[in-house]
């Protein structure tokens, strides 16, 4: 999903928990505890939804594609949506958790038939990421400058309508085949793209980080929960992906 940048604009459109003058309540306002607890509740919600869909991967994953294109809007619909008011991510968090967890899931079975064990090691694989970047960041080894953010979004971006174009092609029969490829190429793109997504848990901790710094509303926390799991999702699909191809 798209990162909204933490400013004095963005809080401008989030109602104020108190008054001109008045003294802050921490219960009123975003906080590391309270932005963690309810990334948990999601992950715990997107794991039960990934153990449905891994029992029911024949049924999801034969859906038709005029089906899953609509799934695929819809989730693009939610995200931005969610951007544009965070206030929203209470309800649409979980909605994306269920969702999402089901398709990956359904991808993750498909992915361990054919080559046993592969979604144990993308799990640890994306969690050996998540705590390296996260000590990265705490220890200000890496530091998330505006332009690092503007670098990171921009590959982002670049990412998503590669897919996109991709995606579109396919539909005249017309293949890009280092995205899908095992070829050294392919493995290649893979990794960069698998970096890509890494680092956009850099601009999720800093967001995190500005929303509390700011006092953000503690409704917050839910946005910065949500963005936590997006950015997990995408990196462990990322992670399987290079994993299959590498052992393919």
């Amino acid at each position: 999903m798209s990162k909204q940048m933490l400013n004095e604009q963005t809080f401008a459109q989030q109602p104020t928990p108190f008054g001109t003058g008045a003294v802050a309540k921490p219960a009123g306002v975003m906080t590391i505890g309270a932005t963690v607890a309810r990334a948990l509740v999601l992950l715990v919600i997107a794991i039960v939804a990934a153990s449905y869909g891994w029992t029911h991967a024949g049924s999801i994953l034969g859906t038709s594609n005029a089906v899953l294109f609509v799934g695929l809007i819809g989730m693009v619909v939610l995200s931005l949506a969610t951007a544009r008011n965070p206030r929203l991510a209470v309800v649409t968090g979980p909605v994306y958790a269920v969702v999402m967890g089901v398709w990956t899931g359904a991808i993750s079975a498909l992915y361990d038939a054919t080559y046993q064990g592969i979604v144990l090691q993308a799990v640890f694989a994306t969690f050996a990421v998540f705590l390296a970047c996260l000590v990265l960041y705490v220890t200000r080894i890496v530091k998330v400058t505006d332009r690092f953010v503007f670098v990171v979004a921009v590959a982002t971006a670049g990412n998503a309508l590669t897919y996109l174009a991709a995606w579109a092609l396919s539909l005249f029969g017309v293949r890009i085949g280092f995205l899908y490829d095992s070829s050294p190429l392919g493995i290649l793109v893979s990794v960069g793209i698998c970096i890509i997504a890494a680092l956009n848990l850099f601009l999720d901790f800093r967001f995190i980080e500005e929303g509390v710094a700011k006092q953000a509303p503690a409704s917050m926390a839910w946005y910065g929960a949500f963005a936590l799991l997006a950015t997990l999702i995408w990196l462990y699909l990322e992670i399987l992906r290079l994993l299959g191809r590498v052992r393919s």
